[in-house]
């Protein structure tokens, strides 16, 4: 199915997102994906100093497309298996 063949709520939506990703993560994307350290909320509170996570060693992690990503390639990092 091309774009042009999806139903007009499905092309608004994609068009919803498009902008708001322009918005909210183009900025520091890079930034965000290269961050070593997690954080948590809107004050970035580090994970090293909150301790809430844990060991992900080895762990299954599924990653459903809700946002940018980020977090799966922080938890990767942490030897994680992200699908």
């Amino acid at each position: 199915m091309s774009s042009s063949d999806r139903p007009e709520y499905v092309q608004q939506n994609v068009a919803n997102w498009t902008k708001s990703n322009a918005e909210y993560t183009d900025a520091v994307a890079a930034e965000s994906w290269a961050q070593d350290e997690i954080t948590w909320g809107v004050w970035r509170t580090p994970e090293s100093e909150l301790q809430v996570l844990g060991d992900v060693t080895s762990l299954d992690i599924v990653d459903l497309g809700c946002g940018t990503g980020y977090f799966c390639a922080w938890l990767a990092r942490r030897g994680a298996r992200v699908v």
